[in-house]
């Protein structure tokens, strides 16, 4: 099951899924809706917030349970398991996140029909591309995620040099252009079924915004029911806490619709 023991104010034992680890957030006792947000990180070679998150306290106190995924490649597990995720960026992260959406399902502990998933970045990447194994959740927001990976590696500087090819297991006789296909997203979007969320920063020199506009509009033109909100003035991780507080109401809304008429409304 998803109980698990209090390690102290902020901190819930992990527990292992499968080849991955969750920390389990129960919602607050006065306000459970039996829904539940499955965060994946972002890094994608980074972890989760194991301390106070005020993002977690937010949907907490609004009844969501909330848990926390540290897919393969993730550190804080020692280099090993770092080292899973080199070559393997998009597919054992993508399994991981499959894992742990069965598991939820199995324990009986929210409703299996009502399950969130929610990433910025890397984590979106993997959401999306779980969404294009025909996963079958309640909807999904993504903040900023990569879906292009020919984009990320032609238009972005952020990453060191090596950094995403080696994740990719790129080298002088890898095809790049097939690898990255089979790996992005949008190679895949005709397979997404589940409502998403995107948000955007209109100066985000990281994932362009024309990825994120491309998947939203194919995802439009599959009828699958989507939102996008943009922002002139942010880029690579919103830093406003207007526009954080604005894609709260953005996210909450879409929720709520999606949970309660199984689609959201639409403008």
């Amino acid at each position: 099951g998803l109980k698990q023991e209090k390690v102290h104010k902020n901190l819930i034992q992990p527990k292992s899924v499968e080849n991955c680890h969750i920390y389990h957030y129960p919602p607050n006792s006065t306000n459970k809706n039996n829904s539940v947000i499955l965060k994946v990180h972002s890094g994608p070679t980074s972890c989760s917030n194991y301390t106070y998150s005020e993002e977690r306290e937010y949907w907490k106190t609004r009844g969501y349970g909330f848990i926390e995924i540290d897919y393969r490649g993730s550190t804080n597990f020692g280099i090993n398991y770092r080292k899973q995720l080199d070559g393997e960026w998009g597919i054992y992260d993508t399994q991981d996140l499959l894992d742990v959406v069965n598991h939820v399902r199995k324990s009986g502990y929210y409703d299996p029909e009502k399950i969130i998933l929610k990433g910025s970045s890397a984590g979106g990447f993997t959401i999306l591309n779980a969404l294009c194994e025909g996963l079958d959740v309640a909807c999904a927001s993504c903040y900023y995620a990569v879906s292009d990976l020919e984009s990320l590696m032609i238009e972005t500087h952020k990453f060191e040099s090596g950094y995403t090819e080696r994740l990719l297991g790129i080298d002088n006789d890898s095809n790049i252009n097939e690898l990255c296909q089979k790996r992005s997203p949008i190679s895949k979007v005709d397979k997404i079924k589940t409502p998403v969320i995107f948000f955007q920063g209109l100066i985000d020199n990281v994932v362009y915004p024309s990825q994120t506009q491309k998947i939203y509009n194919r995802l439009i033109l599959n009828d699958v029911k989507s939102k996008m909100f943009l922002f002139d003035s942010e880029g690579h991780g919103f830093k406003k806490s207007e526009t954080i507080e604005q894609c709260r109401l953005h996210e909450e809304d879409f929720f709520l619709n999606t949970l309660n008429n199984g689609e959201p409304i639409n403008d």
